[in-house]
């Protein structure tokens, strides 16, 4: 959706705007009445444009904003008749309005029939708005999220040609419009490619959607979306079967270009063991599995155990090792009596795996190195790229760098140790370190007692994994 909500009103101010009457402006309310409309807020939005239509007092346009607001409201209400009942008499108060100005009621119009599921009838009201829009250059954006629209409705009518057609119009004829509105268009492409079985391109716009949209917070909901229920259920048909092998270096790729975004590459990398356990390649899938246990976050931590479990007893034919692997994951190096040292000390039962396709795995990673900066930012996203690598030593030696270059800030000093205090935890196989290291921030070398050479002086944990100087 174009339009963004940033203002958030308090309940008090939305009492004032219950009477905008008794203001000599309306601009402002109405104006924030739409933003909550916008931001899901009907309920309190409605009374407010009611208001505004029924005292009389709004300019024309101030009144389309409010049939506009009113219509969006009943939209999200599904209630799709007043919805159009709301558009048409917008309509019929603006008979000489020029078209371009009464495109979002058309859009309210065909959406209503979207959301009976009328997919003809809503892509002949979208055409409408298309049409309406010209070739005004404020409503160039409009036209192309319309294209949008009418592409996913042939889909939804199982037209891929059409679908198609629709989708690269709205890629050929407004490639000016911006990197993020081109992205969500990568994205449609990239449905409808895969819905026409071909894979091999659906990945490639999946690619140019993510690349397009590196820092809009619905990315990492959508690919978790197209991923998991899209990606991977099509390649299980057996006649997609040809493409796993190029959708797996595919993935592999785009988790080591995109570093930058760790939740994106959680995503990637899960869908790529599942790729690997459907061809049967368990001894590649156990290693990418291992590594996406090592990396991923702690939503993702109880998915990777699974992953890791299942491949173990499907490689093992027994449940001796995968049981071994809960075991550690539970109690760490130091085992039942959680003292390094001791008789009950336990070993990573996954040993040090090696990767079967490491001369792949390193040109994939070795070409994306270079393309990070160094400066705080680069260096923990080439942390995350050794991460994935396998190389985990080799990632605390660039979140060792990022820290000493990061400014005095909460959210960069946050993301650098939570990030190392993870690494640390998976090199040492103590599941403490991640406490002690956060410990050393906090209080330093001099211990508790702020004072240093005394007997609770401690030391960095990161210092033993750095190269000597």
């Amino acid at each position: 959706m174009k339009r963004r909500v940033v203002a958030v009103l308090t309940v008090g101010l939305v009492a004032v705007l219950l009477a905008p009457w008794l203001r000599a402006d309306l601009k402002e309310d109405i104006e924030k009445a739409v933003a909550l409309a916008g931001a899901g807020h009907g309920a309190e939005a409605r009374p407010v444009l009611e208001a505004v239509l029924k005292a009389g007092q709004a300019t024309p346009q101030q009144r389309l904003a409010c049939y506009e607001g009113l219509a969006r409201i009943c939209h999200d209400e599904r209630k799709y008749e007043e919805c159009r009942a709301m558009v048409q008499q917008a309509f019929a108060e603006n008979p000489n309005a020029k078209p371009d100005t009464m495109v979002m009621c058309q859009h309210w119009l065909a959406a209503s029939y979207v959301g009976e599921g009328k997919a003809e009838q809503a892509i002949a009201e979208f055409q409408k708005a298309i049409d309406m829009a010209g070739d005004v250059p404020a409503q160039q954006w409009m036209k192309q999220w319309v294209q949008r629209l009418i592409a996913d409705q042939y889909l939804v009518l199982g037209k891929d040609k059409e679908a198609l057609d629709a989708i690269q119009k709205s890629i050929a004829d407004y490639p000016a419009i911006g990197k993020e509105s081109l992205g969500y268009s990568y994205g449609v492409l990239a449905a409808v490619k895969l819905h026409m079985g071909a894979v091999d391109e659906a990945i490639d716009a999946f690619a140019q959607r993510v690349d397009a949209m590196a820092d809009q917070p619905d990315r990492l909901a959508w690919c978790q979306n197209f991923v998991n229920a899209q990606l991977v259920p099509a390649l299980a048909k057996p006649e997609n079967a040809k493409f796993i092998d190029p959708s797996i270096e595919k993935l592999g790729t785009l988790i080591a270009k995109r570093a930058d975004s760790p939740p994106l590459c959680d995503q990637l990398q899960k869908a790529m063991v599942q790729l690997l356990l459907r061809k049967g390649d368990s001894e590649r899938g156990l290693f990418e599995a291992k590594v996406l246990f090592d990396v991923c976050s702690a939503d993702t931590m109880p998915e990777a155990v699974r992953m890791l479990t299942e491949v173990l007893k499907a490689t093992d034919g027994s449940v001796a090792r995968a049981n071994a692997f809960l075991g550690f994951v539970k109690m760490g190096k130091a085992g039942p009596d959680k003292t390094l040292g001791t008789d009950d000390d336990l070993t990573n039962p996954l040993g040090e795996i090696q990767p079967p396709d490491a001369q792949a795995r390193d040109a994939r990673f070795s070409e994306a190195l270079g393309t990070y900066a160094d400066d705080w930012r680069g260096k923990l996203s080439k942390a995350t790229l050794y991460r994935y690598w396998g190389k985990p030593e080799q990632a605390l030696v660039e979140l060792n760098g990022a820290f000493a270059i990061c400014p005095m800030e909460q959210q960069p000093i946050q993301l650098i140790v939570d990030a190392t205090a993870q690494v640390l935890v998976q090199v040492s196989g103590d599941p403490d370190m991640a406490e002690k290291f956060t410990q050393f921030q906090q209080l330093g070398p001099a211990g508790p007692d702020g004072k240093k050479g005394t007997p609770d002086d401690l030391t960095n944990p990161i210092t033993p994994y750095l190269p000597e100087k």
